[in-house]
């Protein structure tokens, strides 16, 4: 039997036992999908603290969906499919974080001089929101 058909053998059988109320069993299946992440995760997301934040979210995901495994099933399709969407979700965030809004460094913008102290034309301006 090839290792990888040995893990997700292992895989399956602690998921049934933790469904069986086997806590050692999850706490083994959790360590056991933990490698299995990383290794899918790290050509995939450079930043190890990134990436382990990811496994987390990962592992709650597979928390939250333990009720939709199908023991009849290979663990496999199961566990990658939460970890794509959780994937695609923390690229999506990455990629809206890096994004700079008008307001991020509005005091870098913001002039210390009160409005009163700038000309009549342009009080006006600053007030009304009108334009040149």
């Amino acid at each position: 039997m090839s290792a990888k058909k040995e893990i997700w053998e292992e895989c399956s059988t602690l998921i049934r036992k933790t469904r069986e109320g086997d806590q050692i069993s999850f706490e083994k299946f959790l360590r056991l999908v933990t490698g299995i992440l990383r290794s899918y995760l790290s050509p995939r997301i450079s930043n190890e603290e990134d990436r382990e934040d990811l496994i987390q979210e990962i592992l709650i995901g597979l928390y939250k969906a333990w009720d939709s495994y199908r023991e009849d099933r290979h663990p496999a399709p199961w566990i990658f499919a939460i970890a794509r969407y959780k994937t695609i979700d923390y690229l999506r965030k990455k990629k809206s974080g890096d994004r700079v809004f008008a307001t991020d460094n509005l005091e870098f913008f913001a002039s210390p001089e009160p409005i009163e102290e700038e000309p009549e034309k342009a009080r006006e301006i600053l007030k009304n929101g009108w334009t040149f």
